[in-house]
């Protein structure tokens, strides 16, 4: 099976989205958006913004039993956020076109495949994970509320709407809150593709990252090679060249960081608590911070600094070190860092707390405490 590269790639999640309801995401016309596709995205997201209403004025309004009313609050607050960055990611349609031709474009003469197999391997396995965890979720939500109609009578309710009321037990409203519980679960297609556009893209990034790694570790190589075929002096010069190349895709690697940060940057906000964007950004900062070391070891300690001091590739080398050192620093709402700390400083407490209402913290200080007075123990003489 031949490994598919980042084109590929992109251009399948992007149908993905297309057929989502979201529109064409890719930089050509591949996928084409005729009269009664746009007619047919408008109908849907005109019934999208229906069931939110609703969902708002019963949270707000609705005089429901207490489980029906917390459901109502919960996802009316859940509904808004994802309606919210469904509708960012249209807003940001055209750029997000620009970018995914710029991602596709750049690198493309040096893919490697063994990274180009984990990257299709990391997203094709990811978002399957992802979708299936979302429709049992929602799977598990019907089943239940199918339950509690035949065994308790009560109405059915997933998605709990102000309307029909909940009192109403004739087969229109059984119809209708059927209806709205079908259109939940399609809504969930345009909601995955919002959160796995900025997802994929940070994946997407961080092995160009690690193919940028493997190219300036290949120059090194590729020097000895050349000195043996055509000699020390034309070696040393292409060395030059293909180092400059690397720092030129760098600093587009980092403009396309940037990018990504503008166009995604509030979807990213929103999902903060979510630990698998929180990896993937991860994985994104780990892939640029090893780009410094395979600088430094392209080989450039072998070119005679003596010969012309102009042309020193040390220079070079020191300049491109110093920039890829740099960290990568998304922000939420451009205040909090996005990362691993900002994920733990949110769940910590709540976990803390969690555990302190059960009596567990004060058992877990507890052991840490013993485990450390043994292990001094141990190691005294």
């Amino acid at each position: 099976m031949p490994v598919r590269d980042t084109r590929c790639l992109l251009r399948s999640f992007c149908k993905f989205v297309f057929y989502s309801g979201a529109g064409n995401f890719y930089y050509d016309e591949t996928y084409n958006e005729s009269i009664a596709y746009r007619l047919y995205t408008i109908a849907s997201y005109s019934v999208y913004v229906t069931m939110i209403l609703l969902e708002n004025i019963a949270a707000i309004f609705g005089n429901f039993p207490e489980v029906e009313k917390n459901s109502a609050v919960m996802f009316a607050a859940i509904h808004n956020i994802v309606l919210a960055k469904m509708f960012l990611l249209q807003y940001h349609k055209r750029s997000i076109k620009k970018l995914n031709f710029e991602i596709v474009a750049i690198m493309e003469n040096i893919n490697n495949e063994r990274v180009m197999k984990a990257q299709y391997t990391r997203v094709k396995y990811g978002i399957s994970f992802y979708a299936v965890s979302v429709y049992l979720a929602l799977g598990a939500y019907g089943i239940e509320s199918l339950r509690k109609v035949i065994s308790e009578g009560a109405p059915f309710y997933t998605v709990v709407t102000y309307l029909p009321q909940y009192d109403d037990t004739s087969t229109t409203a059984d119809i209708v809150r059927s209806f709205f519980y079908f259109t939940w679960l399609y809504m969930m297609l345009p909601m995955m593709s919002t959160d796995c556009m900025p997802i994929i893209h940070l994946i997407l990034l961080a092995h160009k990252f690690k193919t940028l790694c493997l190219y300036f570790e290949g120059l090194r190589t590729n020097l000895d090679k050349q000195i043996i075929l055509v000699g020390r002096n034309n070696a040393e010069d292409m060395l030059r060249r293909s180092f400059i190349e690397g720092i030129i895709m760098h600093q587009k690697l980092i403009f396309l960081a940037q990018e990504i940060h503008r166009l995604f940057g509030i979807i990213m906000s929103l999902q903060v608590c979510e630990s698998s964007a929180v990896a993937v950004l991860l994985l994104l900062r780990l892939a640029a911070s090893l780009l410094s070391n395979a600088m430094f070891y392209c080989g450039w300690h072998l070119h005679d600094a003596r010969k012309d001091t102009n042309n020193d590739i040390r220079k070079l080398v020191l300049i491109g070190c110093a920039q890829a050192q740099k960290p990568l620093i998304l922000k939420a709402f451009g205040v909090q860092d996005l990362s691993y700390a900002t994920f733990v400083s949110l769940r910590m407490p709540t976990d803390y707390k969690r555990k302190t209402d059960r009596g567990m913290a004060g058992r877990e200080i507890y052991d840490l405490a013993a485990e450390e007075v043994t292990l001094r123990q141990k190691n005294s003489p």
